[in-house]
């Protein structure tokens, strides 16, 4: 599921593994807020096949699992 948030220029992209204790999604969140704070807007999402994201759009990627 894609989350968006639009909070300055500079363009971050998270990709996460959920986790069965729910603390990855903790991580992502606290992530998002602190690049949120920096001036990035940011597109958290699971990594599938299917998406069409190109790197070259992104100034910031965080892979977290």
């Amino acid at each position: 599921m894609e989350k968006r948030i639009d909070a300055g220029d500079n363009q971050a992209l998270i990709l996460y593994q959920e986790s069965m204790s729910g603390m990855v999604k903790d991580n992502v969140d606290l992530i998002s807020e602190t690049l949120q704070k920096s001036g990035y807007s940011i597109v958290s999402n699971h990594p599938r096949a299917d998406l069409d994201y190109s790197i070259q759009d992104y100034d910031v990627i965080v892979l977290v699992t």
